[in-house]
């Protein structure tokens, strides 16, 4: 079993307010809305992001496992894409926190999704094996800026975003889960299936 979560969200949203309120028709200097347009930008990535299996903004994550892989298999941080992995903390066989020394593991981000390996010769340590023994704390995403987030997928936030703006009601006439169809067209090539 694993578990991940958000030690630091994205310092930007992949869509900025006036993008959005342009892209409504919105007059950019409508103060009133702010507060709604920002959530529903947040609500936006955050499915977007979920549809993906990628973090979009570069945020630092947790991945949690019970125990290392057997062998060589590789670990394979989720919500890449995977930039750097900050450390790799274990509970020994006596419960007590090791840190494995990056000078013994390889990390690869040029594969999607990335991967971490013992490096040549090497193996992984032994740890427990009981929930949450092995700490992966990496960071991931297409960078800190906006204009990392491929063109596509800003794209699709802001369409989601506007498809949230414009039905701001559930209704069984309207299912806000289910956004436009066009939105899932920009997404589908930059989608990463689970292995």
């Amino acid at each position: 079993m694993s578990g991940l979560i958000v030690i630091t969200g994205p310092a930007k949203e992949p869509v900025e307010l006036d993008e959005l309120k342009d892209h409504l028709r919105i007059g950019t200097t409508v103060m009133d809305e702010d507060a709604n347009l920002h959530g529903l930008i947040r609500a936006a990535r955050d499915w977007t992001e979920e549809f993906l299996n990628r973090s979009l903004v570069e945020q630092e994550l947790e991945l949690s496992l019970d125990a290392f892989p057997s062998g060589t298999d590789p670990i394979r941080p989720a919500f890449g894409p995977l930039v750097s992995v900050t450390t790799i903390k274990y509970d020994d066989d006596d419960g007590v926190e090791q840190t494995w020394s990056n000078t013994l593991y390889l990390v690869d981000t040029a594969s999607v999704p990335g991967r971490i390996t013992p490096a040549f010769d090497e193996s992984y340590p032994t740890s427990r094996v009981q929930n949450n023994a092995v700490r992966v704390r990496y960071k991931a995403g297409y960078g800190k800026d906006v204009d990392d987030v491929p063109e596509n997928i800003r794209r699709a936030v802001m369409m989601t975003a506007a498809h949230l703006y414009e039905n701001r009601e559930a209704t069984a006439a309207v299912n806000l889960m289910e956004v436009p169809m066009g939105v899932k067209g920009l997404l589908w090539p930059s989608r990463v299936l689970s292995f």
